[in-house]
């Protein structure tokens, strides 16, 4: 029987809520690929040259090494091919968090008004496990292989991470 057994810690009840930090590089990859920003995992963008402090972050990316390395800039360049009103209805089509994509400065999955709770990121987790997001099957499964972290014999760790500063996320499950 394959079930996601939910688990946080800190907050008991799992009803805060947090920005979404990185980790938000699960759900925004599924509107990237819907929306064409990008086309599949070995689609190259090209680095713009400019120097940022992680190395892995200097070089051309594809989804993979951008999911890996939680590449920012590749998801600012699908944030603005895909903007903030399709991303709005993206948000409230996986009933997302609060689903609200605005910010006065920065990145709105970090330092915006995007803010989900750790019971909203398990439903939105189950969906994408059991495929049952509003996105093409190949989509998701698409994702669920880029989040692997690891794998042994008869086991499969799908995650991802996210820090803003203050507090961190840590998504995902064990197969």
């Amino acid at each position: 029987h394959k079930s996601i057994l939910p688990y946080w810690y800190f907050d008991q009840c799992g009803s805060n809520v947090y920005s979404a930090c990185l980790d938000f590089q699960i759900p925004h990859t599924l509107f990237a690929l819907d929306a064409g920003a990008a086309r599949d995992e070995f689609q190259v963008f090209r680095w713009d040259g400019i120097k940022r402090s992680f190395a892995a972050h200097n070089q051309d990316q594809n989804l993979r090494s951008a999911m890996r390395n939680s590449t920012v800039w590749i998801y600012e360049l699908f944030a603005k091919e895909i903007g903030e009103d399709k991303a709005r209805r993206y948000l409230k089509q996986i009933d997302y968090g609060n689903a609200d994509p605005s910010t006065s400065n920065g990145d709105y999955w970090i330092d915006g008004n995007l803010a989900i709770a750790a019971q909203e990121q398990i439903a939105f987790l189950r969906k994408l496990y059991h495929n049952e997001l509003p996105f093409r099957v190949k989509h998701q499964r698409l994702v669920k292989d880029l989040m692997i972290v690891e794998a042994g014999r008869n086991w499969i760790l799908r995650a991802k991470t996210g820090w803003e500063g203050r507090m961190g996320w840590w998504v995902g499950w064990v197969e």
